[in-house]
């Protein structure tokens, strides 16, 4: 069933408005949402993925990324990859990239690999981030999941606390409008 606002489908309702209506629409689906005013970089850190091969924010510059942090053990987590994956299939690729990140210490890449497959999100990467990480200081505070769109040139846009329908139409709408108009 499709929502129609004064005969305007919901995605081109929210092209047509400001940044404020499509950011409230947008922050509704999570229990915490912060806009990102004063634009800063993430702390930096390292993950490595089945290969052995060490990523960083780096190799996604000049790209929209939605930085994923989430958990084998946790609900909501779980609820939402199948989406992250629709989203990947839906927009990844020229300037957008999503990184997702288990937070398990417990779990070997092959696992976290599986468990994606098993959970329908097994096109996506299936990163960690090494135990020794000093990063794990300011990630084991956070609430799971927790994600971050981080805007071509590494600044973050916005920190979204829960978990969320990628592919609905307010996050198709927001993730559209940063594509269009971030400088790369």
């Amino acid at each position: 069933m499709a929502l129609f606002l004064c005969g305007i489908s919901v995605p081109k309702a929210f092209a047509a408005g400001n940044d404020q209506q499509r950011e409230t629409a947008f922050a509704k689906q999570f229990s915490a949402f912060y806009p990102y005013t004063e634009r800063r970089g993430m702390e930096p850190m390292n993950f490595f993925d089945g290969t052995g091969k060490t990523i960083t924010l780096n190799d996604y510059k000049g790209q929209v990324v939605l930085l994923h942090f989430w958990a084998t053990w946790c609900a909501p987590c779980i609820k939402e990859l199948p989406t992250l994956q629709a989203l990947q299939t839906q927009r990844a690729g020229d300037g957008f990239a999503i990184v997702p990140v288990a937070l398990d210490f417990n779990k070997t890449q092959p696992q976290i690999t599986q468990f994606m497959k098993k959970h329908g999100a097994g096109d996506l990467p299936a990163l960690m981030v090494p135990e020794n990480d000093k990063a794990w200081d300011t990630l084991a505070t956070f609430p799971l999941p927790t994600s971050f769109l981080i805007g071509p040139n590494g600044q973050v846009l916005y920190k979204m606390i829960g978990d969320a329908d990628w592919v609905s139409p307010e996050s198709l709408a927001l993730i559209d409008y940063l594509l269009t108009n971030q400088q790369k």
